[in-house]
């Protein structure tokens, strides 16, 4: 009896800081940590596993809870420390606070990574030898209005080069950070050399072709 209640006395610690694997206590003995989804708990699957402190399920419907709840509380901890500036909602749209990004993750929604990008090209015209130009901005802040830098980058066909600023344009964002700049067409590359227009938005830039 004492041998029991020094052991206890020795494990219960362990318990409370979550080092104790599943193997560790008789009820646990042969059932895997978990879940890591929560369809693993169904057709019975709930038997064969425990809570990460060890203890084990009643039945499929408390797995079920415990795996959600855990795959929340990571998506949360996501948000926290500034992340959620770096984060958005599955239909784009940004979060204005830690608090809003927290309860979003909580109410199983999917978290996405912001992707700054700004994304040059073509479409064509009426004139074969002339394109219109397009630039669009993904995951800048939303509602907020910027200097979009228009530059050409090129060569004459006597081996000359250029790198020449056209225009600064300015364009406002919507709700998801995204916009679509179209300033004018742009004559197309062989006729007077190469040529490839550059546009740059807050330090963000892309050229193409």
């Amino acid at each position: 009896m004492r041998l029991r209640t020094v052991i206890t006395s020795l494990i219960a610690p362990l318990v409370a800081l979550g080092l104790v694997l599943a193997s560790t206590t008789p009820a646990s003995a042969g059932r895997a940590e978990g879940p890591a989804a929560a369809k693993d708990c169904r057709k019975g699957g709930w038997r064969d596993l425990v809570r990460h402190d060890g203890s084990t399920f009643r039945n499929a419907g408390q797995c079920v809870r415990y795996s959600k709840q855990q795959g929340n509380s990571s998506a949360a901890k996501a948000c926290q420390k500034g992340g959620w500036r770096d984060l958005k909602r599955e239909d784009g749209t940004r979060f204005r606070n830690t608090g809003h990004c927290v309860s979003y993750a909580a109410h199983g929604g999917t978290l996405t990574a912001l992707a700054t990008a700004v994304e040059v090209s073509f479409t064509p015209t009426s004139d074969p030898l002339y394109c219109n130009v397009l630039v669009g901005l993904v995951d800048f802040e939303p509602d907020t209005t910027y200097d979009v830098v228009i530059d050409v980058v090129g060569s004459f066909p006597d081996g000359t080069t250029f790198d020449q600023n056209i225009s600064t344009e300015t364009v406002t964002t919507d709700a998801t950070g995204a916009a679509t700049l179209s300033p004018y067409s742009f004559l197309a590359d062989g006729v007077y050399g190469a040529r490839s227009i550059r546009a740059t938005v807050d330090g963000v830039t892309d050229q193409e072709a």
